[in-house]
């Protein structure tokens, strides 16, 4: 197929095609060029980029910055992003690739790919503008991201560090539903003293909701 319409799936029109060519061929297609060496830089870039932005618009620990980090550019995201350019109708495969269904993690490596191409051909601004339309997709989906993955019972074990040896314990104090539908409510008591509550769908979420809920005291 064209390029001009991968261009169009991905939003922007490359002055030196060969970028482009290069972050779409396959290793077995000619064993000349292939996407490898821009897929390692599109990496680094992808990196940079998002943890920029949960930098920016999150106050996080550096640990919880890493794991959110890790969850968005991970190669399934990644992989649902080749999905929405079509990726898969444009990949330049050797006659032995052709037949067969090409792997979550080569679509996936040839998006990092397509990032180092747009670095390249104009800059960081453009590919910060890439990875925050197609990857970031939209605010309230990156928050509830972040939400997901914020370990808040760290944040309240040192918090309390901070003022000496204090004993945390987490009772569940009821659970309530089938047996693969519960809902569990969790009491954190600290040094033997009841604090606060959350509930969640498993003893480990109602966990950090009780430790959430403690810290917004």
């Amino acid at each position: 197929m064209e390029l001009r319409l991968l261009e169009s799936n991905i939003g922007y029109t490359f002055k030196d095609k060969s970028l482009l060519e290069t972050a779409i061929t396959h290793s077995s297609f000619d064993g000349k060029t292939n996407y490898e060496n821009l897929e390692f830089l599109g990496d680094s870039i992808l990196g940079f980029v998002v943890a920029k932005y949960l930098f920016n618009h999150f106050d996080l620990r550096e640990g919880d910055m890493s794991k959110n980090r890790a969850k968005i550019v991970n190669a399934k995201e990644l992989c649902k992003v080749a999905n929405s350019l079509e990726l898969s109708q444009f990949v330049k495969l050797g006659d032995s690739y052709k037949n067969m269904q090409i792997s979550y993690n080569i679509l996936a490596d040839m998006v990092e790919a397509i990032i180092a191409g747009i670095y390249l051909d104009d800059g960081i601004d453009t590919a910060e503008k890439f990875v925050l339309d197609k990857i970031i997709i939209s605010y309230e989906n990156i928050t509830n991201i972040v939400k997901s993955n914020i370990d808040y019972k760290t944040m309240l074990q040192e918090r309390f560090q901070v003022s000496g040896s204090v004993h945390i314990e987490y009772v569940v104090i009821s659970a309530v539903g089938k047996s693969n539908d519960m809902t569990f409510t969790t009491e954190l008591r600290i040094d033997g003293v009841a604090i606060s509550q959350g509930v969640g769908k498993s003893k480990r979420e109602a966990e950090q909701m009780a430790a959430k809920s403690a810290l917004n005291m």
